[in-house]
């Protein structure tokens, strides 16, 4: 009789446990930064929901970070790599002829890897940054750089980097 009770009382707390962990799970999901979301197919949402009214020309962007270490915006612009193994980052065309390197928040969310020659609306923060060489290496090297191209990086990089909370990816 007490085994009998001891089993219907450990079944009883599982199925209680069960449904506990569904109903934290379905909230956990639903706050989560990798919103990825199709309005038609040529247009991809990922990460964080943003205001597309208010984006800055890539010419007036490179004006605005020369005077500022770090700047919130809204930017549309080309993207000229990305990630072949996971589409982890991006770079972005500059009008000064460089080009910008645009990760996601947390990890959140990545781009397509074909995403190469595709326009993008950014929004985020950007920032002036000193890049080591390890780190060149490893993003020339996840670009798909040959290794003749990779032993060229010997010194750091002055860049600018952007943190993106929010894309808008226009496939066509």
């Amino acid at each position: 009789m007490k085994t009998k009770l001891i089993l219907v009382s450990a079944i009883a707390i599982s199925f209680i446990s069960c449904n506990n962990t569904t109903e934290v799970n379905t909230e956990v999901e639903s706050d989560t930064l990798a919103v990825e979301a199709e309005v038609d197919s040529s247009i991809l949402y990922l990460g964080e929901k943003f205001d597309e009214t208010n984006i800055i020309a890539m010419n007036q962007f490179v004006t605005q970070i020369a005077n500022q270490d770090s700047l919130e915006t809204t930017l549309k612009g080309k993207i000229t790599s990305c990630c072949q193994k996971k589409g982890c980052w991006m770079t972005l065309s500059l009008e000064n002829g460089e080009e910008m390197m645009v990760r996601f928040k947390d990890y959140g969310f990545f781009v397509p890897l074909d995403s190469e020659g595709k326009e993008v609306i950014i929004h985020g923060m950007a920032k002036k940054e000193m890049v080591p060489v390890d780190e060149l290496k490893h993003y020339a090297e996840d670009a798909g750089k040959i290794q003749e191209e990779i032993d060229k990086i010997t010194t750091p990089k002055d860049e600018i980097r952007f943190l993106a909370d929010g894309v808008i990816l226009i496939k066509l």
